[in-house]
C-alpha cells in the first residue's frame, strides 16, 4: 500500500489519484492485500531493460 509519503510526492509532481491507472479490487493482488476501492497500491519491480526498481502505482477501484 502507498504512504500518505508516497501519495504527497505524487501530489507535488501535480499526480491526482483519478489520474492513476485502476486496478480492480477483485484483482488476485488485491484482494491478497486486502485493499479497499480507493486506495492507491504501490508496486515495485525490476525493469528488464534497465535493471533499476521501477515504482508503480495504481487506484485500486471496485468495478
Amino acid at each position: 500500500m502507498a504512504t500518505a509519503d508516497d501519495i504527497r510526492a505524487l501530489e507535488k509532481q501535480e499526480i491526482s489519484l483519478d489520474d492513476l491507472p485502476h486496478i480492480r479490487a477483485g484483482d488476485v493482488s488485491i484482494t491478497e492485500l486486502s485493499a479497499p476501492a480507493g486506495s492507491v497500491v504501490k508496486f515495485m519491480r525490476r525493469s528488464p531493460i534497465t535493471g533499476r526498481e521501477e515504482t508503480y502505482y495504481r487506484l485500486v477501484v471496485d468495478a
